[in-house]
């Protein structure tokens, strides 16, 4: 069979190992030919459970390979807690996922050699896996893990972030004291593992290490050719984050800064063009596209950038080391060495300051004013970059951050916008009125493209929609390709201004095609958007093509957004059939159940939406089938949603009460207001009219200054449900003057105004403000 031909899939590969059998068989042959025999018939007796197929025995271990991750990840643990119960069997237990090639008796390629080697550093009761697994289940199981490290292991190119099991009697192995077929972990046990070794060796391997750190200084001088020099001045460079290697997450900041300072450093030379990361040049994806239809990067206009200037950094033993170097653009080879740095690990500010002044000495002289700020700047960027790490984690380490940063440079205009952008996402408008008005008051020296996106906030802040667009779209004028601005520009286009048209003419200048969607969060939401913009042009069948190849790439993890955006295109298509396929599969992957009953919710009120209401009470029907215990309280919410879409409005009271019960009186939250909208639109519905005007009543009483569109919405979901279709498109209209959270996308996409959907002043409201 051609290599083009060999099956390739993507697979949980498992070694299972008897610890210490050889030994065991010198002492006992007996007991471990005994112990074996229970090793085998666990397996056996447990792994189809699991969709789980042996591929062969070898000695005292077993090769396994699992359909999905859950499956393996479960298998696993009730293997473990199958040999602990024999009393007697010591088994390790690795697992990795990734691509095989698979033919008919075997499996093969680099998972199954990572897999042997993760098992192999385990212990007596020990199930480790790599980040791939984790990536998968960290938010689909409730079980404990620890990570241990980053290592590098013998045939892998690459260093392993590595995980262990733990709870339930599973054994952790200790990180210090770990065996097997390392090469040289990235963390500080490097010396330990030197140890273990003759009194020979370890001399002669720290001379060859300090040997290749002394070569690299002296061969390359720290001098980059002087054609590179030239070029970057003419051409310009893209400046990438460092790379973190040192196993500590918690440390991507410092490779942030890194990025941040010798950008900041270059363009103060005032010659230099300079990309920072977003910014998206085609050919560092060619390694995953691989010239789709014929593209070729060597046809680039020879003024473009031809040079990345990024680096890596480590903890050896007590000491953290950083290196700067420059990759070729087009092939992502290694061209230069510009500059390597090495203090204690507590001194990271140290390194910091050294590969700052190494890497800019090349261009700018040293009498040059920017090495005048390097302190506070440094220190601002520090705090900046650890509020950023903190993002959808913590917001009070955020705004700990943001203040740290504001107290080391009161002039840091960053650090003022990223704190306007957090009380907008966390939903303190009146605080972020605040903030907006104190940088006003500071009279600071903003730059074009902070100018912008300044009033870009505060009109988003204030309501004024199509403002915030139009300053956003400045900012995009100055950066067409830049792969962010154009997310936002593409987004922006749909949500502020609902203008299909646009986000299709904006994401057009970055094509999709040339992107790896496998870790950009920003990237997915890009596609997402242009997939609703098709949808709305009605090119179904290109916006269906979209999001299957993007999905395609998407190796890491299941995108629900993806998934949800092909239930719309299916029901728009009126498509039942494959859409009822797209569902079952769902049930047969690697989907939660909560993800489940979500992807069915979704495609009832897509049905609804449609108007399609003979599919939309089957799917409802279905839905609920999935819930078999209705009185959850953690359920009320969805299944007022379906009855909603199934027209049984007396259940969508009972519901939606037992939601409302739970908020706080004050009502300070959007969505608060949107569940009392939905309520009153229920009772109305049931002809409760003095209960549903009392609501009406009611909101005016409750709800903030910041929250008058929210609230405006609301009322006009209960007039609606009180049959008034005039007094609701008043109150539309309010909602959408008021601004907020409110505006045309959100519209199409309310299943409570489908009624209005033919009324003429309705869509004269719509085609007024669109």
């Amino acid at each position: 069979m051609p290599a083009s031909e060999v099956p390739h899939k993507l697979r949980t590969v498992m070694f299972a190992d008897v610890s210490g059998y050889t030994a065991l068989m010198e002492q006992d042959e007996g007991k471990a030919l005994e112990i074996l025999h229970q090793f085998k018939e666990i397996i056996n007796a447990n792994i189809h459970d699991f969709s789980g197929s042996v591929i062969h025995y070898y000695g005292d271990g077993c090769l396994i390979v699992f359909d999905s991750v859950i499956d393996g990840v479960n298998g696993a643990l009730k293997l473990q807690q199958e040999f602990q119960k024999s009393g007697n069997i010591p088994v390790r237990i690795g697992m990795h996922l990734g691509d095989v090639v698979v033919d008919s008796t075997d499996i093969y390629g680099d998972t199954v050699n990572i897999a042997s080697r993760i098992e192999s550093i385990g212990i007596p009761g020990s199930i480790l896996f790599t980040e791939e697994i984790y990536g998968q289940i960290q938010h689909r199981l409730s079980r404990k893990c620890k990570y241990l490290g980053t290592f590098y292991f013998k045939n892998v190119s690459n260093a392993l972030k590595v995980y262990a099991f733990t709870g339930d009697g599973l054994a952790v192995p200790n990180v210090e004291q770990l065996e097997g077929k390392l090469q040289i972990p990235l963390k500080s046990n490097l010396s330990r593992v030197i140890q273990k070794k003759s009194g020979f060796i370890p001399g002669m391997l720290l001379m060859v290490l300090i040997g290749i750190l002394f070569f690299v200084r002296i061969n390359n001088n720290n001098k980059p050719t002087q054609e590179i020099v030239e070029q970057v001045k003419r051409n310009g460079i893209t400046v990438m984050p460092f790379a973190n290697e040192t196993g500590s997450p918690e440390l991507d900041f410092i490779g942030a800064t890194a990025m941040n300072l010798l950008a900041e450093g270059l363009r103060s030379s005032g010659q230099i063009e300079v990309r920072t990361p977003y910014f998206i040049d085609p050919r560092p994806h060619l390694k995953n596209i691989q010239n789709y239809e014929g593209y070729n990067p060597v046809d680039q206009s020879a003024q473009e950038m031809n040079y990345i200037l990024t680096g890596r950094y480590y903890l050896l033993n007590d000491s953290i080391f950083m290196s700067a170097f420059i990759l070729n653009a087009y092939t992502l080879e290694f061209s230069t060495q510009l500059a390597i740095a090495k203090d204690n690990s507590s001194s990271f500010r140290n390194v910091l300051d050294e590969i700052e002044q190494k890497v800019l000495g090349f261009w700018l002289t040293k009498d040059n004013p920017y090495f005048q700020q390097k302190t506070p700047l440094r220190d601002s960027y520090i705090e900046y970059n650890k509020a950023i790490s903190q993002w959808e984690k913590s917001p009070s380490e955020i705004f700990k951050h943001l203040r740290n940063c504001l107290q080391v440079d009161s002039s840091f205009v960053r650090g003022y916008l990223l704190e306007i952008v957090a009380t907008y996402i966390y939903r303190t408008p009146e605080k972020t009125d605040s903030l907006i008005k104190n940088l006003e008051r500071r009279n600071l020296d903003l730059s074009q493209s902070e100018r912008n996106y300044f009033y870009f906030l505060k009109a988003l802040n204030s309501g004024n929609n199509k403002l915030a667009h139009d300053y956003f779209f400045k900012e995009y004028k100055l950066a067409r390709e830049d792969l962010f601005i154009n997310s936002g520009a593409v987004s922006n286009a749909m949500t502020l201004i609902n203008n299909p048209q646009e986000a299709i003419e904006v994401a057009r200048q970055v094509d999709w095609r040339l992107i790896d969607y496998s870790d950009c969060s920003y990237c997915l939401d890009r596609i997402e958007y242009l997939a609703l913009a098709l949808m709305a042009m009605d090119s179904l069948d290109q916006a269906w093509n979209i999001l299957s190849v993007v999905e395609s790439r998407q190796i890491d993890t299941i995108d629900m957004n993806l998934k949800l955006l092909q239930v719309r295109v299916l029901v728009h298509q009126k498509k039942w059939s494959e859409l009822h396929e797209f569902l079952e599969k769902s049930r047969t992957q690697d989907f939660t159940y909560g993800d489940q009953l979500y992807l069915y919710g979704w495609a009832t009120q897509e049905a609804f939406l449609e108007e399609e209401i003979d599919h939309a009470l089957e799917l409802g029907q279905q839905t609920l089938a999935l819930i078999p215990d209705q009185e959850k309280p953690d359920q009320a919410a969805r299944l007022s949603q379906i009855y909603f879409c199934m027209g049984e409005f007396s259940k969508v009271e009972y519901y939606l009460k037992r939601v409302v019960a739970q908020f706080n009186e004050s009502l300070a939250d959007g969505y608060q207001l949107y569940y009392l909208g939905k309520l009153g639109y229920a009772l109305g519905r049931e002809h409760k009219v003095d209960e549903a005007t009392t609501m009406i009543q009611a909101l005016d009483t409750f709800a903030s200054p910041y929250l008058q569109a929210n609230c405006a919405y609301a009322k006009a979901q209960i007039w609606l449900g009180l049959n008034a279709p005039d007094k609701a498109i008043e109150f539309l209209e309010i909602a959408l003057d008021k601004g907020q959270q409110f505006h045309l996308f959100n519209f199409e996409y309310d299943p409570v105004l489908v009624p209005l959907k033919k009324n003429v002043a309705y869509r004269q409201l719509l085609r007024r403000y669109n």
